[in-house]
């Protein structure tokens, strides 16, 4: 079954002391704080959610643009394009 709930990643940064931070577009569906999802064969959590300048526990209107700060995977895990969460 494939997840409902999908972002785009149109952009990855590493920030030294803080991690790994996608930028991109919901999709479909919504995501909350604490989802996981398996990027190339490693599991990340979304730790946290970033909107203009405030953090948020959950996004779910598709087409808002949003960070997400991923815990367990490295900047050459992720590529640019689509993941879906659980």
């Amino acid at each position: 079954m494939i997840s409902k709930n999908i972002f785009e990643i149109e952009d990855i940064f590493s920030i030294e002391g803080i991690g790994i931070i996608v930028a991109g577009t919901l999709k479909n569906g919504n995501i909350l704080k604490g989802m996981k999802t398996i990027i190339n064969g490693k599991t990340a959590e979304v730790a946290s959610i970033e909107q203009y300048h405030k953090k948020i526990d959950m996004i779910d209107a598709v087409g808002s643009s949003a960070g997400l700060l991923l815990k367990g995977v490295e900047k050459k895990d992720i590529s640019l394009g689509e993941i879906f969460l659980q």
